[in-house]
């Protein structure tokens, strides 16, 4: 090829960068977009986190080492805080600090795909598949997934800080893998990745020489691993869990790789298919693109593959409680591993350089043509208009209780006439709403009962008590006392 040739082609392909750039933020910004409107408040564990440190400093919220085996989360909890402490009830502004760690996820999910060896293009496009999922949608616009959006952000910056050259970069690694740790447990099984990691990198070596490189690359992030390993291990003996529990664990193989179907295919929106019930299908796909990375030494690959795993593996093994949020994180490198698989079938399939690039550039074009058309469908619209209206139902309960009951006095009794259905404002805690408001956890809804079950514990309540109807649309109005 001529050096104008040459220039040329380097032109194109630059072009066609930017291009795919342009069009991979926009799907970020779609992605999440529709939830940025005014009024808006918080509902559900947004209220529920709230009332875990009511009254408490931030110094008090804050412990370096975890006092539960499970949801004991002071970097999210504090997070919470400061944006209710800054903006109250008032939930677009909090969204919008909270989508600037988004933002920021996905870019660091950008650089660490291209420091894994991913084309630009395909890096690229893999970011803009990740900003216009629903599972990413519904986490990123929802503050009380805080835990998954901040622990991503910790995961991925660490990680990337453990690939670094610079001096200093694995003790800022091991600090930031503590801040995941204290974000939320899924974290823990980062070290085992940069494990993966070491030995994909290091040529064959005996394992005791191995074994030293491993520990000097990784003493840091291990001392902090062994002292929260530590710590977990001794709450064991007193940590027991009812067999009703959703959380409750489940270690059997079967379990995990139904998992690992599940949270792949809900990735793609087809968790109702075979693809998302079959352990069996997952086994098979991720053992035998796990063999073929390894086989040809394709460190992005097995990299992304291990960490899709790892990171479903601690909510794989319960089955009982499944969520979108779950996924936020680990498709990130779902996506990595998708689209590594299609740069080495390119690397296979075409040997002209520029023909490769070419196609690398159709792949990475269709991939956000997927993604554009995902964030049409009425897999995604259904799922956002849901969020959209438990939302908007919430407000419109806040505005109505705002105006006919917009105090209530320390340990008053609060009875919601909703029949079968339960409020959505009222759902977490069931108080969550007043304690928050007042500051106060003493206050007590009562809710969910047959209308004359109710009246008949409204009337025999000598404490100070209120009485709240609720109509359809998040309507509520307050009830005449002298009625009951």
């Amino acid at each position: 090829m001529t050096a104008k040739g040459s220039a040329s082609s380097r032109t194109a392909i630059l072009g066609i960068e930017g291009f795919v750039a342009c069009v991979a933020g926009l799907l970020c910004w779609f992605g999440v977009s529709w939830a940025i409107r005014s009024p808006q408040v918080l509902v559900m564990d947004e209220l529920g986190n709230l009332t875990r440190f009511l009254t408490d400093t931030y110094g008090h919220i804050f412990t370096f080492l975890p006092a539960a085996i499970y949801n004991d989360r002071p970097t999210g909890f504090i997070l919470e805080r400061v944006l209710y402490d800054r903006f109250g009830f008032n939930y677009t502004p909090q969204l919008c600090c909270f989508l600037t760690i988004h933002f920021s996820n996905c870019a660091l999910a950008f650089l660490l795909l291209r420091r894994l060896g991913l084309e630009r293009v395909l890096a690229l496009a893999s970011v803009g598949v990740f900003g216009v999922l629903s599972t990413t949608a519904q986490t990123a616009t929802y503050l009380g997934a805080v835990f998954d959006v901040l622990g991503a952000f910790f995961v991925l910056t660490s990680t990337l800080a453990f690939l670094s050259e610079w001096r200093g970069a694995k003790a800022l690694s091991a600090v930031l893998f503590f801040f995941a740790m204290r974000t939320k447990e899924f974290a823990i099984v980062l070290p085992m990745l940069f494990v993966v990691l070491t030995a994909m990198e290091m040529p064959l070596k005996p394992a005791g020489q191995f074994l030293g490189e491993a520990i000097r690359r990784l003493w840091a992030i291990l001392l902090v691993w062994i002292i929260f390993v530590a710590r977990y291990l001794s709450f064991v003996p007193s940590h027991h869990v009812s067999p009703d529990n959703p959380y409750l664990m489940h270690f059997d193989p079967a379990t995990i790789l139904t998992s690992f179907a599940y949270y792949g295919a809900l990735v793609f929106g087809l968790e109702n298919t075979m693809l998302g019930k079959s352990a069996t299908i997952a086994a098979v796909a991720l053992l035998s693109v796990l063999a073929y990375g390894i086989t040809r030494r394709r460190i992005g690959l097995v990299f992304c593959v291990m960490a899709f795993v790892l990171l479903v593996l601690p909510v794989g093994t319960m089955p009982g409680q499944r969520s979108p949020y779950y996924a936020y994180a680990p498709q990130i490198f779902l996506l990595g591993a998708t689209a590594f698989f299609l740069q080495d079938l390119t690397w296979w399939a075409v040997h002209s350089p520029s023909r490769r690039m070419m196609v690398t550039a159709c792949l990475g074009l269709a991939m956000l043509g997927w993604g554009a058309w995902f964030r049409g469908s009425v897999y995604f619209v259904s799922r956002m208009y849901f969020s959209q209206t438990l939302r908007e139902e919430s407000t419109k309960s806040v505005e109505d209780v705002a105006r006919v009951l917009p105090r209530v006095a320390p340990g008053s009794h609060v009875y919601v006439n909703s029949g079968s259905h339960t409020p959505w404002l009222f759902v977490a805690g069931p108080c969550a709403y007043y304690a928050v408001l007042i500051r106060d956890r003493a206050v007590s809804c009562f809710l969910g009962k047959p209308e004359a079950e109710l009246r008949t514990l409204y009337a025999a309540d000598t404490g100070p008590k209120y009485w709240l109807d609720y109509g359809e649309g998040g309507a509520i109005t307050l009830g005449d006392p002298k009625t009951y």
